[in-house]
């Protein structure tokens, strides 16, 4: 019987263990989301003085390659219209360039 509760425990207690993990890598995920949307807000908008603004595609490339976005994970920046403007994987001197989308 004590066999079959120290199971169950050790059961229960890895289960919250990889709550805590999954919730500890989203909220990384997030907060590195939020730093690259920063940086792209502040240093690759455009304004062409006519009161139109928006990401300047060239300066969001050269941007995310500053940036060195480890290589697992993925970066893909898309218009409004969902059309897809920069991808890190499709970025020139990363190792998978070139690769199909």
């Amino acid at each position: 019987m004590l066999a079959l509760a120290i199971l169950a425990g050790g059961f229960l207690y890895l289960d919250r263990y990889q709550d805590e993990l999954l919730t500890t890598k989203t909220d990384g995920l997030m907060r590195e989301g939020q730093l690259i949307a920063s940086a792209l807000a502040g240093d690759a908008e455009r304004n062409d003085g006519a009161g139109s603004s928006g990401l300047d595609v060239t300066r969001t490339v050269t941007l995310l390659q500053r940036l060195n976005v480890p290589t697992d994970l993925r970066v893909r920046l898309f218009a409004a219209d969902g059309a897809l403007m920069a991808d890190t994987n499709a970025l020139p001197g990363t190792a998978i360039e070139g690769r199909a989308l």
